[in-house]
């Protein structure tokens, strides 16, 4: 039965027709697992490992992995974090259900490029930029921008971020007020496995901000 309903889900959940992989699992540190539409099945991930439209990442307790996109897009997630890819080439969605994330695009899209980050509570879209996220257990969703600028959508209404702000969106609710993120280029460290992740820090470094508390608190 349970086999049916997680069938039954990655075909509903399926957005696109399959194609060549949208991206692959980078770097991997600890245990994570991975539903798959191509094979309608759950199995463990791998380092090397293409994730396909319509497919989803789940990381266990302890993980992280670095998920690179054809677009040149890197994602970095940390333990718990489950989030599915979705869209075709040039127009890719990635839908974080839930857990700690880190994005950058390394080189900004071009006119015709879109790259789309949604989570219960808001939908973040990203041109040329690198920012943190966070969607947790109650669905509230967290973002904090680096560098460029991001804009997050909830409820019809817009905030923009611009370097060293972040804002908070409680699910079903618009965006709060913009503030202060004061994000510790320190704090990037934690997101490494197996490495470093100073291409992100020379990101960041383009808009740092001081530091003065914990940038996912108030």
């Amino acid at each position: 039965m349970r086999k049916a309903i997680l069938l039954a889900v990655l075909l509903l959940s399926a957005s696109a027709p399959l194609r060549a992989g949208e991206a692959t699992i980078e770097l991997l540190q600890g245990g994570a697992k991975i539903l798959s539409l191509k094979t309608l099945s759950s199995g463990p991930a791998a380092q090397g490992a293409e994730l396909f439209a319509g497919d989803t990442l789940v990381t266990q307790p302890g993980a992280t992995a670095h998920v690179r996109f054809a677009s040149g897009a890197l994602i970095l997630v940390k333990e718990n974090a489950s989030f599915k890819v979705s869209g075709l080439g040039k127009k890719v969605t990635v839908s974080f259900d839930k857990g700690e994330f880190l994005i950058g695009l390394v080189k900004k899209l071009e006119k015709d490029e879109n790259f789309e980050v949604r989570t219960p509570a808001a939908v973040a879209g990203v041109r040329g930029t690198l920012f943190w996220g966070l969607s947790d257990e109650k669905l509230t969703s967290t973002f904090a921008c680096f560098e460029s600028e991001l804009a997050i959508s909830a409820q019809g209404q817009t905030q923009i971020l611009k370097p060293g702000d972040k804002v908070q969106i409680a699910f079903g609710e618009k965006p709060g007020k913009v503030e202060p993120a004061n994000v510790p280029l320190a704090y990037l460290d934690t997101f490494a496995a197996s490495g470093n992740v100073e291409a992100m820090k020379d990101l960041a470094r383009k808009g740092a901000t001081p530091v003065k508390k914990p940038f996912w608190k108030k």
